[in-house]
């Protein structure tokens, strides 16, 4: 009898890297033959050991768009928040399509709104886009005070003895370097510095931040209204309320 176990099938993966420590953008597109997303990245970290996962496109190294097809960057359960990658053929004019016509058109979503759209020549220029205004999308979504609930919800994900996520969080699969999340929550708010937060954030902490119903800024501490509103000390103080 053999006891042989049967390797897993593989399957094409496309990963985004990141080289580290240059100037503006540089995207690299890394093709695996794996048997799932972890194993991918593996591969593509051994290949490019300067380069970090790109962590925009790691939920999903998906293949390249066909005719109707859309792909959900970083997009929320409820589809409200994130980006919507659509490829977009022309039709034919006297029987022809010119292959410079063909397109991708990126949306990006906030609170069930498209706030913003790209026309992009090309695959990778769609995902280029969205990788320079993905930081400035999730400052929108993403308060300081969310960001110190998410940072305790990353305290109970199991990571190996190597730093790895042992489990998918938000859209980081499993298999990515847990200083790649940290990164994450930094360049979403400059406040928000990975080696000052701890292990878990409570009320006390000075990221803890209360978002203040006149002024709509976040404040250390606000008061509470008979009627229900919370105000910082400034709107307080001026009867702004």
């Amino acid at each position: 009898m053999n006891n042989q176990q049967a390797a897993a099938p593989l399957m094409p993966f496309r990963v985004y890297l990141l080289e580290q420590d240059t100037e503006g953008f540089n995207e690299t597109i890394f093709i695996a033959q794996a048997e799932d997303m972890a194993h991918a990245i593996e591969q593509a970290r051994n290949a490019y050991p300067g380069c970090s996962v790109n962590w925009i496109a790691s939920h999903g190294a998906n293949w390249f768009l066909a005719q109707g097809q859309a792909e959900h960057v970083a997009m929320d359960e409820d589809g409200e928040w994130g980006f919507i990658i659509r490829f977009d053929v022309p039709e034919e004019v006297d029987g022809e399509c010119e292959l410079d016509d063909y397109s991708y058109r990126v949306e990006e979503w906030r609170g069930g709104d498209i706030v913003d759209t790209y026309d992009a020549p090309s695959y990778q220029a769609a995902r280029e886009w969205i990788s320079r205004e993905h930081s400035g999308h999730c400052s929108t979504r993403y308060s300081l005070s969310a960001l110190c609930d998410l940072w305790n919800d990353l305290s109970d994900i199991p990571v190996t003895d190597g730093g790895y996520l042992d489990q998918p969080f938000m859209f980081f699969p499993r298999g990515v370097n847990r200083e790649e999340v940290w990164h994450w929550f930094e360049s979403v708010n400059p406040d928000f510095k990975a080696g000052e937060a701890g292990g878990f954030i409570g009320e006390g902490h000075p990221y803890r931040q209360y978002p203040c119903s006149s002024c709509g800024t976040d404040a250390p501490s606000v008061y509470g209204c008979p009627d229900g509103a919370e105000l910082c000390e400034a709107c307080f103080d001026s009867a702004q309320h």
